[in-house]
């Protein structure tokens, strides 16, 4: 995968909706909304690389819509970070950037200790087994890695609440497509399983401040990680 601007451009005929990532298969009221999950979704699964030009004809032929849904979807694209709107030009998806990732893991670290806060007090038998059954599916290597990792993550945090897990979601979503980067990031070192084991522990032992002294270690090592990597790569290609 590039760090940089190509000229890949999205074919019409290719198949991105094929991803086991793609949730929304059937369309909403608002078709714009509908194009925005489906394209939110290929960016998280790499099936739209960072740099790969986005063209609006191409998009209304491949999902049957018009021109006014195609503009709509890539403005809140746009909105949220996922690409890059070009003054005629056209969209790119959003390219990888060392900075972006740091501020991404930050967020995400915040959000995550503030769940851990909220759910572990009130963890029940039942979703410490799931804890543990998501961490063994993950271990298995039963599906995509990434996938699977961020099921185990939101095991976690299954008390927290459902408003605070829509927004852990939405920075699980876009830390994946840097995971995706980098996918050693997330593989099983010893001090990586060591983490998440005492994670489970933690859970177990509805011991907050351990979980939240883990969890902070685990994730700002995986961002300054990748942004490394993102920064060497630049620098290379320089």
């Amino acid at each position: 995968m590039t760090t940089k601007s190509g000229n890949k451009t999205l074919d019409p005929k290719s198949d991105i909706k094929s991803s086991k990532a793609m949730k929304p298969n059937s369309r909403p009221k608002t078709a714009g909304n509908w194009l925005v999950a489906q394209l939110r979704e290929a960016i998280i699964s790499g099936k739209l690389e960072a740099g790969s030009a986005i063209r609006q004809d191409m998009l209304a032929e491949k999902y049957e819509v018009s021109r006014m849904p195609v503009r709509q979807a890539l403005d809140m694209l746009a909105a949220e970070g996922w690409v890059v709107q070009r003054p005629h030009r056209g969209a790119v998806v959003a390219d990888l950037n060392a900075e972006d990732v740091v501020e991404l893991f930050e967020l995400r670290a915040s959000l995550e200790k503030l769940a851990i806060a909220r759910s572990f007090p009130k963890l029940t038998d039942d979703q410490i087994a799931d804890i543990e059954e998501a961490w063994s599916v993950f271990k298995a290597g039963q599906g995509d890695s990434l996938v699977l990792h961020q099921q185990f993550h939101l095991a976690l945090h299954a008390a927290a609440g459902p408003r605070l897990i829509r927004l852990l979601i939405q920075q699980l979503d876009a830390a994946q497509r840097y995971l995706r980067f980098e996918t050693s990031e997330i593989q099983n070192s010893d001090a990586d399983e060591a983490e998440h084991l005492a994670l489970i522990e933690a859970a177990k032992d509805r011991d907050v401040k351990k979980g939240i002294e883990v969890l902070e270690a685990h994730i700002a090592e995986g961002g300054h990680g990748i942004a490394e990597k993102i920064r060497n790569q630049e620098t290379d290609s320089g």
